[in-house]
């Protein structure tokens, strides 16, 4: 295996790398996710299989055969146990290594679930898997297992399969959480995290009476008693060795404990919060759990989001070289070499540090992935801006009442235009507007965006009706559509009173859309993306190319002279417009 050298081991002996290496914490990491993911395949296709009793014992049978196919061989069976093998020692590992369980309560849930389920998947495994090797079958029939389970076991398996596939979605869920693409999949997910057990549940209930009704009572032999009491034995045997597993990794967490609190410590100085001790070998991360500092982490410390970035502000010789995922999101972001991810360093001496991106929200919990989402995060959006034309000369010679009245008059239907289509107002200062518009489906929310300024047309054209003999010229925009991803930040102290704001090349972008409309003479210019996304109907808009500040490739967009000629695409193009 070409193993890639970090910096400043050149010098270890081979084997002193290879152990450093096999120990790193993204191998670990690594194996964790592959091994879990295997194990979440193989559960979905049981599920799926399950949820076919709805359709009674033979087709139930007949996947079944398709399914031991894939799976009842040297490489399947392989590949299965040793995921499992892996997924649970490794999971050990990481609890006994804990510094602190001051955890979120997600995580908590996951590893609650995960020491739960061995205790009742044992019997399903000895009953069905071990039982049928030890009677020589080499395919497992639903009927008799259904028979078993449904009159003896039904709620325990319930619970079991409810409980499996809830430690697997929620072990997804966390790791994945904070990918760009995670919002887009997210209810495709949900549908099949909620419906596939419901299902699978379902197809149990409908089997299992199918079963009991067409089993038939024969007097048990000889031989299938032994084979029982061997069942019951390897049970407890089996049991016995979970309960000795359980007892040495609560001996293990003592001697961790024993040697967090007796063993050599070191100082770490929080700039505005002053020194705090920890155990050798904590990781900041931990230190500020440990010690109930405020400190984001959206990723659960698994060093691939930035949000627990902190400048070191002391010597850095003394601090470990960046592993493989901490250099890898170090350089997404570009980040100098004093800013390092909390939840990857452990110092082996004093350091001095400072938190960089602070909690958000006042008395709020960052930690909680609901929480980290309202108040920062990455989206694809079509931004909207509308400015005002010759807004001073508009207000110039109003009254103060009667400058009010319109201020607020334009707000008020700028506003509700946007949000009559999905749309969220992210600025507004008197003759300037920004909106995004995020759908689930980019195409849906450049949709909704193209709508609006159809709305804005015609609530232009009432406006002006109604004001315009107070008015020394009638009230005109110009706007500016752009589609991509942005950063949506919630700005402000408290949820309550934050506005949601836009940030990014796509909103200047926009802007410069905008800008352009005053050039060129026209009212509204749409970028190609957004015109695309939308299917705008592009036969009478003129192309233009407009030229951005910072940007080396100028942006292809359409003008449009008159708003309410905008046209979507024909009515079959909405189902192609609404699918991701």
């Amino acid at each position: 295996m070409n193993m890639r050298v970090p910096p400043g081991e050149e010098t270890l002996p081979a084997r002193a790398r290879w152990r450093r290496w096999v120990d790193s914490t993204s191998v670990q990491r690594t194996l964790r996710l592959w091994s879990g993911t295997f194990i979440f395949v193989f559960l979905f296709m049981h599920l799926a299989n399950h949820a076919l009793g709805v359709f009674g014992l033979a087709v139930l049978d007949v996947v079944q055969t398709w399914r031991w196919a894939l799976w009842n061989n040297a490489v399947g069976l392989s590949l299965l146990y040793g995921a499992f093998a892996v997924h649970v020692l490794l999971g050990l590992w990481r609890i006994a290594g804990r510094k602190t369980f001051r955890i979120p309560l997600d995580e908590a849930l996951q590893i609650a679930s995960g020491l739960i389920i061995p205790f009742f998947l044992l019997p399903h495994i000895i009953g069905t898997r071990v039982a049928m090797t030890w009677e020589g079958q080499g395919h497992g029939f639903y009927g008799p297992v259904l028979a078993a389970l449904w009159s003896k076991k039904a709620l325990w398996q319930s619970f079991l399969v409810t409980l499996a596939w809830f430690h697997g979605v929620l072990g997804l869920y966390i790791t994945f959480r904070h990918r760009p693409w995670f919002p887009r999949f997210r209810p495709f997910g949900e549908a099949i995290a909620i419906g596939l057990p419901l299902l699978a549940l379902a197809g149990f209930i409908a089997g299992g009476r199918e079963a009991l009704h067409l089993q038939v009572a024969f007097p048990m032999s000889p031989q299938a008693m032994h084979n029982m009491l061997q069942l019951e034995f390897t049970l407890q045997l089996a049991y016995l060795g979970l309960g000795l597993l359980g007892l040495l990794l609560i001996v293990v967490l003592n001697i961790q404990f024993l040697r967090r609190k007796f063993g050599a410590r070191l100082t770490i100085t929080y700039r505005g919060r002053g020194p705090v001790k920890v155990p050798r070998g904590t990781s900041i991360l931990e230190s500020s759990r440990i010690h109930g500092i405020p400190h984001p982490a959206v990723c659960r410390g698994k060093g691939r989001c930035s949000t627990c970035r902190i400048q070191i502000l002391s010597d850095l010789d003394g601090l470990p070289e960046p592993n493989t995922v901490e250099r890898a999101t170090l350089d997404r972001i570009g980040a100098p070499p004093n800013v390092r991810l909390a939840c990857q360093v452990q110092p082996d001496r004093d350091v001095s540090v400072s938190i960089l991106v602070p909690l958000l929200g006042r008395a709020q919990d960052s930690e909680t992935s609901a929480e980290a989402e309202r108040w920062a995060a990455e989206r694809e959006v079509t931004i909207l801006v509308v400015d005002v034309r010759a807004f001073e000369v508009l207000v110039g010679a109003q009254q103060p009442y009667e400058l009010s009245a319109l201020v607020n008059r334009l707000a008020l239907e700028l506003e509700q235009a946007v949000h009559n289509h999905s749309g969220v107002v992210s600025s507004f200062e008197g003759d300037h507007l920004v909106a995004f518009f995020d759908a689930e489906r980019p195409r849906l929310g450049a949709r909704h965006a193209v709508a609006c300024v159809k709305d804005i047309a015609r609530l232009l054209k009432t406006l002006n009706r109604e004001m315009g003999g107070a008015l020394p010229l009638p009230v005109r925009v110009g706007i500016g559509i752009h589609s991509g991803r942005v950063t949506l930040a919630r700005v402000g102290e408290i949820e309550a009173r934050s506005r949601l704001m836009a940030f990014g090349e796509i909103v200047r972008s926009a802007v410069a859309l905008q800008d352009a409309t005053k050039s060129m003479l026209t009212d509204c210019i749409i970028s190609k993306t957004t015109a695309r996304l939308a299917q705008l109907d592009r036969a009478n808009l003129r192309s233009v190319t407009i030229d951005v500040e910072g940007l080396d490739v100028p942006i292809a967009a359409y003008a449009v002279s008159d708003l309410k000629a905008i046209k979507v695409g024909a009515r079959q193009d909405v189902a192609e417009a609404e699918t991701p």
